[in-house]
């Protein structure tokens, strides 16, 4: 998937855990299933976990004001 990513010069931060680590360890909980997105603020605590996609980068923008204040 990193290759992917890579391959594809995708322009946002990705983290992979094959080792299952991250999976409820704080301040994540149980991650329910992919696509899932944490969206962090300023003070590193979770604003808001979306579990699905976005089908638009203007719908991550929203999503972005709505939970963080801004759209990037």
């Amino acid at each position: 998937a990193l290759k992917l990513a890579r391959d594809s010069k995708v322009g946002y931060p990705l983290v992979a855990d094959p080792g299952g680590s991250l999976d409820h360890a704080a301040p994540l909980p149980h991650i329910q299933g992919l696509p899932f997105t944490a969206f962090i603020a300023a003070d590193g605590s979770i604003a808001h976990l979306e579990y699905g996609s976005f089908t638009s980068a203007d719908a991550v923008a929203s999503a972005a004001e709505k939970y963080l204040g801004t759209a990037g």
